[in-house]
């Protein structure tokens, strides 16, 4: 009995690895943002990373978020999303007050309108906390797991129209609308799918094959910016990349779909199934995830403002730039950062015991 209980609580290596190889693809992302436009093989990374790394985060989220939609959970989502999101809003507006040359690099939007601290703006990364809040009531509103097929379709239609109108900053509901068919298509996607997926090592081939077109495409592009945000889903249909007829740009937006589907799961079928070094991070993402806009912070202010290491000529350098950045990934997760702070991040208080808490009968 003891052993069956230890197996229930055994976590599946594969979507820790899953999740922690994302984790860096993020950081990596983030670090080389800031020098796409003066090194072409920079631009050749962002853009490829951007091509599948929040579609696969997403559809992992997704088909997470099962249980809790069919319990309609909502404490739950609240605990794992509203408090580290709150924590976090706090956290990038002191970095940008503390490090006034980072507030560029941080996409510091977190102000309203008045130019004064909300909780309303995301910043940065921070839109996809909203954007699995988004997704699941969503899903439960839609009824997804009785009628997947209408959730998905009404999904993708949702992701269009997010791109025909004025972009939506409150929450940033376009980005998150933008995003929701890969939530969706997590969500729907059963366990038997995904269970043929991480077992069939047969499916290695096609998926590196489809990673090498993506790469030569890409690298074909990298002196130019213009896929960026195709790849970001923040650019306006009637203004997107090279100009297109509203008609081709609404068929290059459901490429996009389409394409960061078939990465998400090539990358899923070509992660390792047993425990790896990949796993710690996927286990403890929320804690990268959150905490390393305090570095991409330090990169603008001190690499780049200070003009410390703004030229990376030598290719060493390159190398040395993303090895920083995969080491920031393993010192977030060490056990001191953990422990500070795991209140805020990871926090035990559950929402659902107020009314005791208040004496509510």
């Amino acid at each position: 009995m003891q052993n069956s209980l230890t197996a229930k609580k055994e976590r599946d290596s594969w979507f820790d690895n899953i999740k922690g190889f994302l984790m860096i693809c993020v950081v990596v992302g983030h670090f080389v943002g800031a020098y796409i436009t003066r090194y072409p093989t920079f631009n050749f990374l962002y853009n490829f990373i951007y091509t599948f790394h929040m579609p696969a985060f997403a559809v992992v989220s997704g088909y997470f978020m099962k249980r809790r939609v069919e319990q309609k959970d909502f404490a739950s989502v609240i605990n794992k999303t509203v408090v580290p999101y709150m924590f976090a809003q706090v956290l990038v507006f002191l970095i940008g007050y503390i490090i006034p040359t980072a507030r560029k690099s941080l996409q510091l939007n977190i102000f309203d309108v008045n130019g004064e601290f909300s909780f309303f703006f995301p910043l940065y990364q921070l839109w996809y906390f909203a954007a699995v809040i988004f997704a699941f009531i969503y899903c439960v509103a839609i009824k997804a797991d009785k009628k997947p097929i209408r959730a998905l379709v009404v999904s993708v239609a949702l992701s269009v129209a997010s791109g025909a109108f004025t972009y939506v900053q409150l929450f940033k509901l376009s980005k998150s609308m933008a995003f929701l068919p890969f939530f969706v298509i997590g969500f729907i996607c059963t366990s038997g799918a995904m269970d043929f997926v991480k077992k069939k090592r047969l499916l290695a081939i096609p998926a590196v094959l489809v990673f090498a077109v993506t790469a030569v495409l890409m690298w074909l592009i990298r002196h130019d910016e213009s896929p960026i945000p195709i790849f970001s889903l923040i650019s306006r249909l009637n203004n997107f990349a090279y100009d297109l007829p509203f008609k081709y740009a609404v068929l290059v937006w459901l490429g996009f779909i389409l394409g960061g589907t078939i990465l998400s799961f090539a990358l899923f079928s070509l992660c390792p199934r047993k425990k790896t070094p990949l796993a710690i991070l996927g286990k403890r993402s929320s804690y990268v995830f959150i905490l390393h806009a305090i570095f991409v912070a330090l990169l603008k202010d001190f690499y780049i403002e200070k003009v410390l290491v703004y030229d990376l000529n030598d290719p060493i350098e390159k190398v040395i730039l993303l090895l920083v950045a995969v080491a920031v990934c393993y010192v977030l997760v060490s056990k001191p950062v953990v422990k500070i702070f795991k209140p805020v991040i990871e926090p035990s208080f559950d929402i659902r015991k107020i009314r005791e808490y208040l004496k509510i009968d």
